[in-house]
């Protein structure tokens, strides 16, 4: 289980009825068309530093409400899913899953 912003579950939901795909199959595909990305699309998230002439400060982290997404997939899917989530610095699994969403579905999340 994951836990990802509304609009995320909304277009894996629409997209699971438009393509008989099950949510899992659906980010699946998304990780595998968007792995060579995952990095740039990480970094995209992270919070800009704004320089100034004492202090440097990051804009406060987006506080978009999350719900709970479950996916049947197997131990392996999970693991490197995991895996990919430390290596990639995402927060969590919704976050990693959420940008490859994004990125290959159509960015509809706050």
């Amino acid at each position: 289980m994951a836990y990802v912003p509304a609009a995320t579950r909304d277009l894996l939901a629409r997209l699971r009825g438009d393509r008989g795909r099950t949510l899992g199959e659906l980010v699946l595909k998304a990780l595998n068309a968007q792995h060579a990305q995952l990095a740039e699309l990480m970094q995209q998230r992270r919070p800009q530093v704004v320089e100034g002439p004492l202090f440097s400060m990051a804009p406060p982290p987006s506080q978009v409400p999350t719900v709970q997404i479950a996916m049947r997939l197997s131990q392996a899917h999970w693991d490197v899913l995991d895996t990919l989530v430390e290596q990639y610095g995402a927060a969590n699994r919704g976050e990693l899953i959420d940008a490859v969403v994004q990125a290959e579905y159509g960015s509809t999340s706050a």
